[in-house]
């Protein structure tokens, strides 16, 4: 029998193909295939590039739009999806994109790969890809890159839309350390509607967002005061696994304004989150501006970043706890592995308390690494004067404080050293 009569067998085959096709985000340069580099020239001249810049593609991997459609509910024809992942992989961009796709592109001026960055993705309403520069400022001094689609307005196809969102995510994981728990996602208006939509079909990927004026929600929602009026939610509800992902550990802000024409919708669906039991969901309402938020200060907007962040904080808090629990135990690996886990997100707050945390994590890193060279000079040293006592001393030392730092290949080779010397 044909694979692809059966409904059920095809819509199998269309899913495992979209789960062996997609491509983890964080893969690096040096993992990608002959095509993805054909369709991403730039990506090495583009690696660890600061400011503002323009990412330009030749093609969007189609599993990433056919992924959309078919969870969103819009997939109407399995069997002919499933035949253009197969002969189609590719899709080059229509007319209205030109010849590429192109995105921009703002990075932190201080962006160092050895602290990994967050990201936001941004979907406008209309044809730029910049988003805000208050709301862009915020994020830079927060170490995100922020990354939008141009000509990705409303009159694009919705799941096209949120495709290259996604994939804009991957296009940035080829260039930069990213933080994965500090991807999100953004849009304004119709973009907002579409970001909401990103956020439900990859939320193992989006680990939150901030929709502005204009959201998705998961259910229908009563227009208050119009009998029989709702706004409409998504046609295909999440998994049982995305719904628990989103709602135990995902983070949301539905941003509108005082004025704004869908404020109100904005508050009901961040209402209708918190009573499906999502912890980390609400709305924020920023006064005197309407439907526009290009006039949103720096001000208004830092909270709404901090609130996304603010788990990732307290879960530094705890590490943090526990590297000083380990040091007293005199664990000092264990401690310095906690210590370096912490500091990336304590340094996201403000608050003094935490401040004062950060400042000390850093600190006892420098000491336990000092505390460890010293420990491998001392060990070097006893080698070198072929002090057997001292050298055995020194190798056990290291070998119960730094088990892990020192290595077990490392550790077998000073031991042959040790036992030439003890041979002499």
């Amino acid at each position: 029998m044909n694979d692809l009569s059966n409904p059920r067998r095809v819509m199998r085959l269309l899913i495992l193909m979209l789960c062996i096709n997609l491509v983890c985000v964080g893969s690096s340069s040096a993992e990608l295939s002959e095509d993805e580099r054909k369709y991403d020239p730039d990506i090495e001249s583009q690696t660890d590039k600061t400011g503002a810049y323009r990412i330009e593609i030749g093609a969007l991997p189609t599993r990433l739009y056919m992924h959309a459609a078919n969870e969103n509910g819009w997939m109407k024809n399995p069997a002919e999806a499933v035949k253009l992942v197969r002969e189609k992989p590719w899709m080059t961009p229509s007319k209205n994109f030109g010849k590429t796709y192109s995105f921009e592109v703002v990075t932190p001026k201080d962006y160092r790969r050895s602290v990994p960055a967050g990201v936001v993705a941004f979907i406008n309403s209309g044809d730029s890809g910049k988003l805000y520069k208050s709301v862009q400022k915020v994020l830079g001094e927060k170490n995100i890159i922020v990354i939008g689609a141009n000509k990705a307005g409303n009159k694009v196809d919705a799941a096209l839309r949120q495709a290259l969102a996604y994939h804009a995510v991957e296009l940035l994981a080829r260039r930069y350390a990213i933080d994965q728990e500090r991807v999100y996602i953004t849009g304004n208006s119709g973009g907002g509607r579409a970001a909401c939509r990103a956020i439900y079909v990859w939320p193992e990927t989006f680990k939150g967002g901030f929709p502005m004026v204009g959201i998705t929600s998961l259910k229908p929602i009563a227009v208050p005061g119009k009998a029989g009026a709702y706004w409409s939610g998504i046609e295909k509800m999440p998994s049982r696994d995305a719904l628990k992902q989103m709602a135990m550990n995902n983070r949301y802000v539905f941003v509108t304004a005082e004025k704004d024409f869908n404020r109100v919708e904005c508050e009901a669906g961040a209402k209708q989150l918190q009573e499906m039991g999502f912890k980390q969901a609400k709305a924020v309402v920023i006064p005197k501006l309407g439907h526009g938020l290009g006039a949103i200060t720096e001000e208004q907007f830092r909270p709404i970043i901090e609130f996304l962040d603010a788990p990732l904080i307290k879960g530094s808090l705890e590490l943090f706890e526990d590297a000083e629990k380990d040091l007293k135990r005199d664990r000092l690996e264990d401690a310095l592995a906690g210590y370096e886990k912490a500091l990336p997100k304590l340094k996201l707050s403000q608050d003094k308390e935490i401040v004062a945390m950060a400042t000390k994590a850093a600190a006892q890193i420098d000491a336990l690494n000092q505390k460890y060279n010293k420990a491998m000079a001392a060990l070097e040293k006893a080698i070198t004067d072929q002090d057997v006592q001292a050298a055995t001393a020194a190798l056990r030392e290291l070998q119960r404080s730094w088990r892990d730092k020192l290595g077990r290949d490392a550790a077998n080779e000073y031991r042959k050293k040790i036992s030439e010397i003890r041979r002499q």
